[in-house]
């Protein structure tokens, strides 16, 4: 065990004071890592240096917490008051005024050891503070050497002590750096006794160590005045000495050294619930265990709430084309959701348990990170319906939090194996093939029925030939006059294939087309009740530009598990002007837009219309409609009063 040595004078120039440890205020922006400094002094009131680094323990509400500790040297805020009067006006035997020695031996302490980056330093004379802060020593020994006192002045020593000690508690530049003051003056007088202790108690308060050097004759080295100021040094562990002109001054590096120092305290908080909590610490030196004064905080701490990322809002379960209709080959089996951890108290921790429910029932505990995303097996449902997932976790202070309900709608489908079925499904290409080869009949029949005469090969390069020929051109048009005396011809005879394309109906029913979803949703649907109401919280985001509604999934985007709703009943579509429409399919149970029937033509819908398809009802919300439905007043009719004349 270590401490700093001092240099002993002919004359009593150190108090006895008791071994002590200071702990400065908590740390708790990185909760519940707490950290603090703390300032363990001798008993001569020099900072006891490398002790191991479980000297500490920290007891937090009376319960020991294991801490670990470091010495640092974060630097010192030193302050340098002056408190001028007549006796620092006295030459010694050399022919110097007190003063001119004082100063000489503070130029040469800041030349030699004060530290750049590492001290900061104040000047405070009788006029006032004559230097502030400053991180560079040459500037402070500038002011310091241009400085001429009055010396016939007799100002107010304790106010350039209070203003001292004010600087000296000015924010530090560094958590930990140790705040002094070295008070020169030439005495206190009794009636400034109860003023004097108020400033040590101020002193004590806040951190600050006041050495004082007592400037006078050395006939009073003993006298009450001396005993006073050296009991006042030892009051917040400061140094004391005296000087005459005379006698060698204490080394200040060693004081000020010992207020670079300090040890830095850190653990972990086992605090779990709000309110207000007491620390203190205690240190196992060689002088005896020291004990700290208690320290308290505020915790607000509130559980974390982990909510689903992006959840599906329909999952559909069906067997591959390439396996057999067996509900064991329903895919997918499983489902990864992911999960984001809010702390509303904004302490980020450990999250150490998570715990899926599903339709209340605990399903899978997670007791090992990752905790940002869980899978769950799919296998046990093998019929649609719909499931609640809320998640649970716990963090590492056992606070606990749960999400929100989570409905996902499970829908399961088994494709039809049959003839039939592939037809249904390969629909579009089967009926393609149909019109090829038909067009190709129809064709084939003109051809033979003479109606239509192919090209012989070589007929267009012969023709090209005899345009260049000038025997073979066309003779001069016609005037007017020529053209009526000619009778006249009968009108070009429609082709057989020209009358049948005329008879053909134009398409009127445009089949789905899955675009690439877009960012944000151009509106949602909820599904209602019959009277209109919504049924459920779930919305469904209308992402695409085109929204096709079945009750099969290779056909529809939104599948309908309904027996009215046909395999591709009705398709919704939004067109480049932001306009939403609605248009039937050919189904039998219908499509309804706000209970009126929608013809394979198309409706136009707007923002809070009620579409039925078949009997499943949604309301519509476009988040920029293009325009709202005006409402029309009809004034009601009335008529006049008969008059009295009537």
């Amino acid at each position: 065990m270590v401490t700093f040595a001092v240099i002993l004078f002919t004359i009593p120039a150190y108090a006895q004071t008791t071994a002590r440890v200071v702990m400065g205020s908590l740390n708790v922006s990185e909760f519940p890592q707490i950290s603090t400094y703390i300032d363990v002094r001798g008993a001569q009131g020099f900072f006891i240096s490398t002790l191991p680094d479980n000297a500490a323990t920290v007891f937090e509400d009376d319960a020991p917490q294991p801490a670990r500790m470091t010495e640092v040297r974060p630097g010192a805020q030193f302050v340098v008051a002056y408190g001028g009067g007549e006796s620092f006006g006295i030459f010694n035997l050399d022919a110097r005024t007190r003063y001119e020695v004082v100063r000489d031996w503070l130029v040469n302490w800041a030349t030699n050891n004060a530290e750049t980056g590492v001290d900061d330093l104040s000047f405070v004379v009788p006029e006032g503070v004559l230097s502030t802060h400053f991180a560079e020593p040459q500037p402070w020994i500038d002011n310091l050497a241009n400085y001429q006192p009055t010396f016939g002045q007799q100002p107010n020593s304790l106010d350039i002590l209070s203003a001292a000690i004010d600087t000296a508690m000015d924010p530090v530049a560094r958590d930990g750096m140790g705040r002094a003051v070295l008070f020169l003056t030439e005495g206190i007088t009794d009636d400034q006794q109860p003023a004097l202790q108020n400033q040590l108690d101020r002193a004590a308060a806040g951190g600050v160590r006041v050495h004082i050097g007592y400037i006078t004759s050395a006939s009073l080295f003993t006298s009450n005045t001396a005993i006073n100021l050296q009991t006042a040094a030892a009051q917040t562990g400061g140094q004391y000495f005296a000087f005459s002109g005379n006698e060698i001054l204490p080394d200040l590096n060693i004081i000020v050294e010992s207020s670079r120092r300090a040890y830095l305290v850190e653990y972990r908080s086992a605090v779990s619930n709000p309110g207000t909590h007491t620390v203190y610490v205690t240190v196992d030196t060689d002088q005896g265990v020291l004990t700290s004064a208690p320290v308290t905080f505020e915790a607000d701490l509130t559980a974390p709430i982990p909510v689903f990322v992006s959840p599906p809002t329909q999952i559909v379960r069906t067997i591959p084309e390439d396996m057999s209709n067996s509900l064991e080959n329903l895919a997918p089996t499983t489902q990864m959701m992911e999960i984001l951890m809010q702390f509303p108290d904004g302490i980020e921790r450990e999250i150490t348990q998570l715990r899926l429910y599903i339709n209340g029932a605990p399903l899978e505990l997670i007791e090992q990170p990752p905790f940002n995303t869980i899978t769950f097996d799919l296998t046990p449902y093998q019929a649609s319906g719909e499931i609640i997932l809320r998640v649970e976790v716990t963090d590492e202070l056992g606070l606990t939090g749960t999400s929100v309900d989570t409905p996902i709608d499970i829908v399961v489908q088994i494709p039809e194996r049959g003839l039939f079925s592939i037809l249904g499904r390969n629909a579009t290409l089967l009926i393609g093939g149909i019109v090829a080869f038909s067009g190709a009949v129809v064709f084939l029949v003109l051809v033979l029925a003479g109606r239509l005469r192919p090209r012989r090969i070589g007929e267009r390069r012969e023709k090209r030939q005899a345009a260049r020929d000038p025997v073979t051109q066309p003779l001069p048009p016609q005037t007017k006059k020529q053209a009526a005396q000619e009778e006249p011809t009968s009108e070009p005879q429609e082709s057989v294939l020209e009358r049948i394309t005329q008879r053909l109906p134009s398409p009127r029913i445009q089949w789905p087309s899955r675009t690439r979803p877009t960012t944000d949703p151009y509106g949602h649907l909820v599904r209602v009740s019959e009277d209109g109401e919504p049924i459920t919280k779930t919305l469904y985001p209308i992402t695409v530009s085109e929204l096709t509604f079945g009750s099969d999934a290779h056909q529809a985007v939104l599948f309908l598990d309904d027996p009215a709703v046909e395999p591709l009943h009705a398709r919704l579509w939004r067109d480049d002007d932001g306009s939403f429409h609605i248009q039937d399919a050919g189904s039998t149970a219908g499509t309804w837009l706000n209970y009126a029937p929608v013809s394979e033509e198309g409706s136009r819908v707007e923002h809070g219309d009620l579409i039925h398809i078949a009997k499943i009802g949604y309301r519509i919300t476009i988040n920029k409609p293009a325009r709202l439905r005006q409402t029309k007043i009809t004034p009601l009719e009335t008529t006049d009063p008969p008059s009295e004349k009537e």
